[in-house]
């Protein structure tokens, strides 16, 4: 049998495979990396799809021995460059966000946004533009946030947020928690939602 070998998410891997193996079955089979999917029988879901040399490609169409001396990225490898981003989220949760956030154009990967906030007519969308504009509300304020600065985060200290907040908002602002309150405090977060509509609705 034919020994392959190539880099998956940086590091240097290999294998003996058969000819016919598909590089999607070489990643879920041998490497483990279970992250990439065969969605369909028609090649079309995108649920397979892998970064070869930088460049998009249907990891259920290609062979593993196609793949030989590349370069691959996969969800895991995606997950990893979120990690630096929340890096307090567990592997499962990160390869979720990547799933659902990502998207894999014909040129790489991209994170996905709402265009109306990425290509507004004053550029890109900054927090500090609406933070200052939370006194104007005239319903029930709910805020919650997590203390603990992360790259991808508002960058809002309680401390700045409390003189802005609207009159008679209610404010958490939790302990050792960062950007993803919903995430890593789930229960309490619940908690304190319950509890904050059976007192407005």
């Amino acid at each position: 049998m034919p020994t392959v070998t190539m880099r998956v998410n940086g590091k240097a891997v290999s294998g003996e495979v058969e000819s016919r193996t598909l590089l999607v079955q070489f990643l879920r089979e041998h490497l483990r990396l279970t992250g990439t999917h065969v969605g369909c029988d028609t090649s079309q879901c995108g649920a397979c799809v892998v970064h070869v040399d930088g460049n998009s490609a249907k990891s259920c169409t290609m062979l593993a021995v196609q793949a030989n001396d590349t370069d691959i990225t996969t969800i895991e490898g995606l997950a990893e460059r979120r990690k630096l981003m929340n890096p307090r989220l567990s592997t499962e949760w990160l390869k979720y966000l990547v799933t659902v956030g990502a998207r894999c154009d014909d040129d790489g990967w991209r994170w996905k946004i709402d265009p109306t906030l990425r290509f507004g007519p004053s550029g890109a969308w900054r927090p500090e533009w609406a933070i200052p504009r939370l006194r104007g509300l005239h319903v029930p304020y709910l805020g919650v946030i997590g203390t603990v600065k992360e790259e991808m985060g508002w960058g809002t200290t309680p401390e700045e947020a409390f003189p802005i907040l609207p009159e008679g908002a209610e404010f958490h602002a939790l302990a050792d928690t960062g950007h993803f309150v919903h995430i890593e405090r789930p229960d309490y977060v619940a908690e304190i939602t319950n509890d904050f509509l059976g007192r407005v609705l």
